[in-house]
């Protein structure tokens, strides 16, 4: 294997392939590398980055600002235009100044202030839009609380499931790779037909101890077989009987019938008689010639 090959491999790996998956290159097995998909690559490469980025803290931390962003910046700019019409000027600069963690909470009570300043005795009007700000600032408030409490939780847990989902399909896709040498094909869409085989038949659920048990396909009742609940790879193995999946036994050709002597092991080579069968044809041979010559 070159070096442009080699360094190709350890690029894949790298971002996230299981090296099994590339040891046909390795080998340089053509027939193997030929029911290589190139889509389930792809596929692998996008669940290992999607994994490592929904852990990685400044991603996420990222993605809650620009949610936060969404619900906030269009209030903020109806906010701006508002003060505008009541002669009261935010600045971009001013905006900019206020911290980024509260920042509309921030812009509204200097809007405020600066309403304040400009009429130090408020009018029945003026009184009213103040009161209206205020109910817009505590809407605006509840809202970052949804976003904070439910809306991202609710996210995480979306992407946390769907994980979940994606790495059990993964183990139940090597689980039937692992036995593609026994399989009816070896190729990727008849190994993924398998998986699809699996789910509609069982659910799989992974325990706090890491063990997996298997469920009856929606429902919260174990899978049994034969008075006990299905391991996992008894599960696999369900499947691969239910869909014929396994290669038959070939019969073994019939081998050269020996003729057997009573007492013996191995028929009428003499490699196969034993010592004890060999003393006894002797004696026999010997009687049988005595009697000859009488």
């Amino acid at each position: 294997m070159n070096e442009v090959a080699k360094k190709l491999i350890a690029i894949l790996i790298k971002v996230g392939i299981d090296a099994t998956k590339l040891k046909p290159f390795e080998d340089g097995d053509e027939a193997a590398i030929k029911t290589i998909e190139v889509d389930d690559i792809a596929a692998d490469v996008y669940e290992a980055q999607k994994v490592v980025l929904t852990n990685d803290p400044e991603v996420m931390d990222e993605l809650t600002q620009r949610i936060t962003g969404e619900v906030l910046g269009g209030r903020q700019t109806n906010f701006i235009r508002e003060m505008k019409e009541q002669g009261i000027v935010i600045s971009k600069a001013e905006i900019d100044a206020l911290p980024k963690e509260g920042r509309y909470d921030a812009m509204v009570k200097l809007g405020l202030k600066k309403m304040k300043e400009k009429a130090p005795a408020a009018t029945g009007d003026e009184q009213k839009e103040i009161e209206r700000l205020n109910g817009e600032l505590a809407k605006a408030q509840e809202d970052l609380r949804v976003v904070n409490e439910e809306t991202i939780p609710s996210m995480k847990s979306q992407w946390e499931n769907d994980i979940k989902s994606k790495e059990k399909s993964a183990l139940i896709s090597s689980k039937f790779k692992a036995r593609e040498e026994h399989l009816v094909s070896k190729s990727a869409s008849y190994i993924r037909s398998l998986g699809e085989v699996y789910n509609s038949t069982f659910d799989v659920e992974q325990g706090e101890d890491g063990n997996y048990t298997v469920f009856q396909k929606g429902k919260k009742l174990k899978a049994m077989q034969n008075g006990k609940a299905m391991t996992l790879d008894e599960s696999i193995e369900f499947v691969l009987t239910k869909e014929d999946a396994l290669k038959k036994q070939e019969p073994n050709p019939d081998k050269e019938k020996h003729r057997q002597r009573p007492g013996g092991s191995g028929g009428d080579d003499p490699k196969n008689v034993s010592p004890h069968l060999k003393k006894a044809q002797a004696a026999a041979d010997e009687k049988r010639r005595a009697m000859e010559q009488s």
